[in-house]
């Protein structure tokens, strides 16, 4: 434990300059050096949960209490199963940057344990008349245990971290006071993860970008386009605040939202009221291959985007990216690309991962992305016209307030 103590102390006295994989002779020196280049002791909450979203899991659950921390899901796609391989897996090299679903949930397991947790079990449901076997984490081995018991065939899958509440947690610690951090966080963190997950019964759900926008004229905060490109059926993909709590309505102007509701909220604004929640005027779905898509839009499909852009009345030049790996929120930053006041959800699944595994590199494959999203960005900008925007306007009674958009919406074009 003199080792582990070090470690923990020196956690924060260095920095990551590199990627590296780490090939051990013992479970002990893999897990303990990979818990090391960990951010926060707390972040094998967010691996374990990244590598059950990036294996396509279903139900997946979270519980954090006093005796033991508890994923529960539906390994549907079965990829975490073959308990043997991903057993073998720490003998070839593992690295928190991995991408790989079994990687990921076994690094989080792995570096649960010997700070806060005692063992870890991955508990895999087979066919029902089969035994249940588990794969078992303690701070010095990893092994499989036949399970002599059947387990119904309704029973889901589990991972369960198993606290050390004698050295860990003092015997004040109760689920309000112990959990209540980490569960925040988590649900900060995956709140754009789909599909949602629960934590301790509360599912993920985005919250706006934005704290305020500015108005534009009499219009109040106005987002002039919402657009998403949808993600292929078994492609990553993430989902966005909802401005507006209903469909894009189809009609002959591309997917718009009801003129009625935005009357409603034009006319509830004044001169000098800043708290009022943004309008959405356009709202656009675009295919992954970037071509617009009119009719009806399901709810399923809507929010299943793998790039979400949001043109608003933000005064501020640069665009600011969200990037997000398997359901994660990594990272917020802000890049001048010639678009003032843009918020844009990018996918960083692909992305390569520093030796911390929760910061991008920015490589050649960084600038690719960003000259992906700029293209796509110039794409989804030339599908809403200055004359479309008019055409609204006279429906809602309020062209007067076209001078306004134009301004502080430069790039639409007649």
């Amino acid at each position: 434990m003199e080792m582990e103590t070090y470690i923990q102390e020196q956690r924060h006295q260095g920095t990551l300059e590199s990627e590296g994989a780490f090939s051990v002779d013992t479970f002990a020196a893999f897990r303990i050096t990979l818990a090391s280049a960990l951010p926060e002791p707390h972040y094998y909450l967010f691996l374990i949960l990244q590598g059950l979203l990036a294996a396509k899991a279903e139900r997946v659950e979270v519980a954090i209490g006093r005796h033991s921390t508890r994923f529960g899901f539906e390994d549907t796609q079965a990829q975490l199963t073959d308990l043997e391989a991903i057993q073998e897996r720490v003998g070839r090299g593992l690295t928190l940057a991995s991408s790989r679903p079994e990687d990921m949930v076994l690094v989080g397991m792995a570096t649960s344990v010997g700070q806060e947790m005692d063992r870890a079990d991955l508990l895999s449901v087979g066919p029902q008349d089969a035994p249940a076997p588990s794969l078992q984490l303690s701070p010095q081995q990893i092994q499989i245990v036949a399970q002599p018991e059947r387990r119904p065939r309704t029973e889901h899958s589990s991972i369960v971290l198993h606290r050390n509440i004698g050295s860990s947690q003092s015997f004040a610690w109760t689920r309000v006071w112990g959990a209540r951090r980490e569960e925040g966080e988590v649900l900060r963190r995956f709140e754009h993860s789909e599909p949602p997950i629960k934590v301790a019964g509360l599912p993920t759900s985005p919250r706006p970008l934005w704290s305020a926008l500015e108005p534009v004229g009499e219009s109040g905060p106005l987002i002039l386009l919402e657009a998403a490109v949808l993600a292929e059926p078994d492609a990553p993909a993430h989902r966005a605040h909802s401005i507006h709590p209903m469909l894009p309505a189809p009609n002959d102007l591309g997917e718009e939202i009801s003129p009625e509701l935005n009357a409603r909220l034009t006319a509830s604004f004044q001169q000098g009221e800043h708290d009022l929640p943004p309008r959405c005027l356009f709202r656009r779905a675009f295919s992954p291959g970037r071509e617009a898509l009119h009719g009806e839009i399901s709810p399923v499909a809507w929010q299943r985007r793998r790039w979400t852009v949001f043109f608003t009345s933000r005064q501020r030049p640069e665009t600011e990216f969200i990037w997000i790996r398997h359901g994660l929120t990594l990272e917020r930053e802000r890049i001048d690309l010639g678009w003032p006041g843009l918020y844009v959800i990018a996918p960083a699944e692909d992305l390569d991962m520093d030796a911390s595994g929760f910061g991008i590199v920015a490589n050649a494959r960084y600038e690719q992305r960003l000259q992906e999203a700029k293209e796509m960005i110039e794409t989804i900008a030339s599908s809403l016209s200055k004359s479309q925007v008019e055409q609204l306007l006279q429906r809602l009674e309020q062209v007067d307030q076209m001078p306004a958009i134009a301004s502080a919406f430069p790039w639409l074009e007649d």
